[in-house]
């Protein structure tokens, strides 16, 4: 878990980047590429919301969006930022378990590509980053609603002041 805090907070030390060029020489040896590897590891991943059935959020909020639409460009913005792919090559060079916030239908497609996943990690993860993101969306929302009322407060101070000195 700690390795994926200093890829997101970009706190990566040098040894870390040796570590990247070893899991790609990994990779190489066993695949014969690494970025082939990956790839077909991420079409796996997105291909998956087709096959199991992630409607669970359909029967809460979002009942006109499709569903795996939105989850696949959630989880595909970290995946194209590379912080995904920095992590798998680190742990793989240092014979460590993956730890990644994925969601837990996930966990069998890394598995059969061979990668070794920390389950209660990955799925601490997972919670924490939904969490945080309730929470930013909550405070955008709390920000929306103050800046409303403040506005509103300040065009009825004005309407008033306007109509006294009217008058």
């Amino acid at each position: 878990m700690y390795l994926y805090f200093k890829v997101l907070f970009n706190k990566l030390s040098l040894k870390d980047f040796f570590s990247i060029r070893t899991g790609k020489k990994i990779l190489n040896l066993k695949y014969n590429s690494h970025q082939i590897f990956l790839e077909k590891l991420y079409i796996d991943l997105e291909k998956s919301y087709e096959i199991y059935d992630t409607k669970y959020l359909n029967y809460f909020l979002f009942k006109h969006i499709d569903t795996n639409l939105f989850l696949s460009q959630f989880f595909s913005k970290d995946f194209n930022s590379f912080r995904f792919t920095k992590v798998i090559l680190i742990s793989l060079a240092r014979n460590k378990k993956i730890c990644l916030p994925i969601p837990p239908f996930w966990f069998n497609i890394f598995e059969k590509k061979g990668l070794k996943l920390s389950k209660i990690g990955c799925y601490s993860l997972f919670l924490l980053q939904g969490l945080f993101k309730i929470l930013v969306c909550c405070k955008i929302i709390i920000n929306l609603i103050i800046y409303f009322i403040s506005n509103f407060i300040i065009k009825k101070k004005i309407m008033t002041t306007c109509y006294l000195t009217s008058h």
